[in-house]
C-alpha cells in the first residue's frame, strides 16, 4: 500500500507532467526558451508550497474525512485517464469536456 502522502499527491503529479508536455514541443528549436517557460511555470507552485509550509497550512488536512479524499483521488484519476485515453490507445479524441471525452470512448459511441 503506498503511503497516503504519495496518494494523495499522485493526481496533482499526472497533471503537472501533462501540463509540461503540452508546453514542450516535440521538436528542440529553441530549448533555452521553452526551459524558461517552465522554470517560471514553476516558481509561482514552489512559492505556494513555502507559504503553506510556513503557516503549517498541512494541519488543515486532518479536517478533511477520508470518504472526501478518497472521492477526490478517484475522481481526479478517472479525469486523468479519459485525458489521456485518446494518446494511449491511438484513437480520436472527445470533446472539450469530461462527459464528452467519456462519451467517445464508450462503446457504440458514434
Amino acid at each position: 500500500m503506498a503511503a497516503p502522502r504519495v496518494t494523495g499527491t499522485a493526481p496533482a503529479h499526472a497533471r503537472s507532467a501533462a501540463s509540461g508536455r503540452t508546453s514542450w514541443p516535440t521538436g528542440w528549436p529553441a530549448t533555452a526558451r521553452y526551459a524558461a517557460i517552465a522554470a517560471l511555470a514553476a516558481l509561482p507552485v514552489a512559492a505556494l508550497a513555502a507559504v503553506g509550509w510556513a503557516l503549517r497550512l498541512s494541519t488543515l488536512t486532518r479536517f478533511v474525512s477520508d470518504t472526501i479524499l478518497v472521492g477526490f483521488k478517484a475522481g481526479a484519476g478517472i479525469s486523468v485517464a479519459v485525458t489521456q485515453l485518446p494518446g494511449a490507445f491511438r484513437v480520436a479524441g472527445g470533446g472539450d469536456h469530461f462527459f464528452e471525452r467519456l462519451g467517445a470512448h464508450a462503446p457504440g459511441a458514434a
